[in-house]
């Protein structure tokens, strides 16, 4: 199965089985482009610009385009869902004007929401 065939303009979407075999989300990479992530079950830690976070369940992730990120360590029973999106694809959504959110999320990346959040997220 090729990539293509789920590629839609900027989206890929891929299951973890099929992420190459050579990268591994255990070195540091840069990503031009949005991470947002839920984790649903368990625990991972990563550094982001050397900074280090822990994720558990019901806490929501964010990570901003060309951010140095590697994942220390996460659990055996971690299960998360991620979404990867270019820059090209976020900044052609009618966004608002508010750049103090871009700094906030930057400043906070990691959320905890409630139950009833994460149904209407997922």
């Amino acid at each position: 199965m090729k990539n293509d065939d789920f590629s839609i303009k900027n989206f890929i979407l891929v299951e973890p089985s099929e992420f190459p075999g050579s990268q591994s989300l255990k070195d540091p990479f840069l990503f031009n482009g949005f991470i947002f992530g839920v984790c649903l079950k368990g625990t991972v830690s990563f550094q982001l610009n050397y900074k280090v976070y822990e994720v558990e369940q019901n806490e929501i992730f964010t990570i901003l385009p060309n951010q140095i990120c590697k994942v220390i360590a996460d659990s055996e029973d971690l299960m998360l869902d991620v979404l990867f999106l270019s820059s090209a694809f976020i900044l052609q959504l009618p966004l608002p004007k508010n750049f103090d959110l871009l700094a906030k999320i930057a400043a906070f990346p990691q959320q905890t929401i409630n139950e009833e959040t994460l149904q209407h997220i997922l």
